[in-house]
């Protein structure tokens, strides 16, 4: 269990598969923006507050929707129906579960069972369309958070996606865990709201520390 706060009424919301506690950074975003914390009214006041109060409510309303009962954006069957028609796959379930064995090889606990999960894709049931690569040009510069040792999604592979992006700026924490962004570490969430506030991202070549 983790307590949380809405509305400044205290609460508590069972951790399972795909649940984020995002209030810290929240708290973050409120202060760089000169915003009431998340749950209290703002106190008014004239040179744009207004608008700024407005963003303010767009987020936590965002952050409010997804209660505790909600699983609708983070279940799996939706994750595998996007991401089984983005990309290519074999036609052959045989390559993939031959590809898992090869996998086991070098992550021995974890490797034949990941790629083996993805079987399903050689034969699902809509035709794939693949996405053409993603460069984002004309964009404000986009902050990319990866962490070094994640297990699930590999540093290299956001190493490429900030190199493939046209104003990517990576932001690296040196670490263990499978996403860093609202996870309690200060300097990453310190960067990611200042970047929400202000379309700053962080300098080039930042790394933090997971605590």
């Amino acid at each position: 269990m983790v307590a949380y706060q809405t509305n400044g009424e205290r609460r508590n919301r069972q951790l399972r598969p795909g649940v984020l506690e995002r209030q810290p950074l929240l708290d973050r975003v409120a202060r760089q923006g000169g915003w009431p914390p998340p749950g209290q009214q703002p106190t008014g006041g004239g040179g744009g507050q207004g608008e700024a109060d407005g963003d303010r409510h767009q987020v936590e309303d965002g952050h409010r929707s997804q209660g505790a009962d909600d699983t609708s954006l983070t279940d799996f069957d939706i994750y595998f129906s996007v991401f089984c028609i983005d990309q290519e796959w074999p036609e052959d379930p045989n390559e993939l579960l031959a590809a898992g064995k090869a996998a086991a090889g070098s992550a021995p606990h974890f490797g034949e069972a990941l790629v083996n999960d993805y079987v399903r894709c050689s034969v699902w049931p809509v035709e794939e369309q693949p996405l053409p690569a993603v460069t984002a040009p004309g964009t404000p510069p986009i902050p990319v958070v990866s962490t070094t040792n994640d297990p699930a999604t590999p540093h290299d592979g956001a190493v490429r996606t900030a190199d493939r992006l046209e104003s990517a700026v990576l932001l690296t924490v040196e670490g263990d865990r499978h996403g860093a962004v609202s996870g309690g570490i200060a300097c990453v969430d310190d960067n990611v709201a200042h970047y929400l506030v202000h379309v700053i991202p962080p300098p080039e070549g930042t790394v933090c520390t997971a605590d």
